[in-house]
């Protein structure tokens, strides 16, 4: 896959999930958000030859990206996989809350956002 096909996959589980949520199909979009989260992850780490196969290497990955935006950037970075981490289990338990999800949601957007950005540039290198 090229990062514009990950950039493209990634942006349409953002789509997908946005529509299964808006549908109320909390538990597939739950998986298709934990899926564009880890979409653009795992196409960086691998460019970068670094280890991404299992939970703690994903997030180690993310934190290591996460040292290429400013400092300002970094914390909310290191946080955007935290968050998007929950989504995975309301697919098992639906224990999410509304409120939760709708405040969890927008900032896992953010972080597919600022991984779509790095997927982007190291595709223009």
């Amino acid at each position: 896959m090229t990062m514009s096909d990950h950039i493209v996959k990634a942006k349409s589980f953002l789509e997908e999930s946005d529509r299964q949520f808006a549908a109320g199909e909390r538990r597939r979009a739950s998986a298709r958000l934990w899926d564009a989260a880890t979409r653009g992850v795992i196409a960086l780490a691998r460019m970068r030859g670094w280890e991404y196969s299992n939970p703690v290497a994903l997030k180690d990955a993310a934190i290591r990206l996460a040292a290429e935006f400013e400092p300002s950037d970094e914390a909310a970075m290191r946080g955007g996989l935290a968050l998007a981490e929950k989504f995975p289990r309301n697919i098992h338990h639906n224990y999410m809350e509304e409120f939760e999800i709708e405040a969890d949601r927008a900032d896992v957007h953010r972080f597919v956002s600022r991984m779509l950005e790095l997927l982007r540039r190291d595709a223009t290198w």
